[in-house]
């Protein structure tokens, strides 16, 4: 089972549910949700994402998360990494290791939403966040 979460700069949150695996080469995952959070003003409350998760024998985590209108992919992330048990010292090896701070992201995301604004991409107004989770259904596309 997985559980993806998505939030945004307000603090609204959604979580997409979805069964790992089912049909498709062991560790290889392929979900599809409707989008339903407005995440960003710069895109409409509108269109999937789709979550494809490969996990090898040796820990390493690979995801790609692909954001779609209407079949054309607008919006693609992707993480690499290895498995590692959760604990204080690993957590803040890591934080050192990458060089990031607690609001890295946070300014990130605004210095490029101006950057957007200022060339006057068209800005979408943030709706009614949606209930709190959904389902997510598997998906036979790569």
């Amino acid at each position: 089972m997985y559980i993806y979460e998505v939030r945004n700069t307000f603090g609204d949150m959604h979580s997409y549910v979805g069964r790992a695996g089912v049909g498709t080469a062991a560790g290889d995952t392929t979900l599809q949700a409707q989008k339903l959070l407005h995440v960003s003003p710069f895109f409409p409350v509108e269109g999937e994402y789709r979550l494809r998760v490969k996990v090898k024998d040796n820990a390493k985590i690979r995801v790609l998360m692909r954001y779609s209108m209407n079949g054309n992919a607008k919006l693609t992330a992707t993480l690499r990494g290895v498995a590692e048990r959760l604990t204080f010292r690993t957590v803040i090896r890591a934080v050192l290791a990458t060089g990031q701070f607690p609001l890295r992201p946070l300014v990130s995301i605004h210095v490029e939403a101006l950057r957007l604004w200022l060339k006057r991409v068209p800005f979408f107004r943030r709706p009614a966040p949606p209930q709190p989770w959904s389902r997510a259904r598997e998906s036979t596309g790569r």
